[in-house]
């Protein structure tokens, strides 16, 4: 067992899952390198911090080269600023009969 990194770079809006997803393939690791890092996963990333990534950590290699192949870096860390962006459209329960839903 090994990891591809030894350390990630935090970017702007990535979560310990994130790290892990970057470093793993596979989200299973955020608390172990919260851990290692000493800190919390409910600690929030500070973007351009270096994070260590623990020996040890089983790579699932399909899902990492997903990522990597597709140069793909999550950052599923939202601020309650950002929350108004991701529910533009609240749908049918939100909706007033003959105001915001209209039956014809």
């Amino acid at each position: 067992m090994r990891t591809i990194k030894s350390t990630v770079t935090a970017a702007a809006g990535q979560t310990w899952s994130d790290v892990s997803i970057l470093a793993t393939g596979t989200a299973d690791y955020a608390f172990a390198i919260a851990l290692a890092n000493g800190l919390s996963v409910t600690d929030k990333l500070v973007s351009g911090s270096s994070i260590h990534i623990p020996e040890g950590l089983e790579i699932q290699s399909r899902d990492l080269q997903f990522y990597q192949a597709r140069n793909l870096a999550p950052a599923t860390g939202v601020t309650l600023a950002e929350m108004p962006l991701l529910d533009t459209d609240p749908g049918i329960g939100e909706m007033i009969i003959g105001t915001s839903f209209i039956v014809r």
